[in-house]
């Protein structure tokens, strides 16, 4: 006899990326943000990163965050480098709740 399998529920979701560059007086930051979207437009942030850009040259990490620790403090690029992953997160979170009050209408 044949098992009978049958579909209990089930939980689509897709692996996304979304890159935002970040301008300020400073430099710009280019922030990735990996994220899972559910079919209901439900976003979940799972990791972001961060590459520094100064006069349009890519800059690497570990020397932009010693300069920059160097002007300001470990705090201050810390504060800065959440600001820059708060940012892009709010933007993409906007981006799918549009997406969400679209479906509505």
């Amino acid at each position: 006899m044949k098992p009978q399998i049958k579909l209990h529920d089930h939980y689509e979701f897709t692996s996304i990326t979304r890159i935002y560059d970040i301008k300020n007086d400073f430099c710009t930051a280019r922030v990735s943000v990996y994220a899972m979207v559910d079919s209901d437009n439900n976003v979940e942030i799972t990791d972001s990163e961060v590459e520094f850009y100064l006069n349009g040259k890519l800059c690497n990490h570990r020397g932009f965050k010693e300069l920059y620790v160097s002007l300001f403090s470990e705090f201050d690029f810390n504060n800065y480098y959440q600001s820059l992953c708060k940012q892009a997160g709010d933007a993409i979170h906007n981006h799918y709740t549009r997406l969400k009050n679209l479906e509505k209408i």
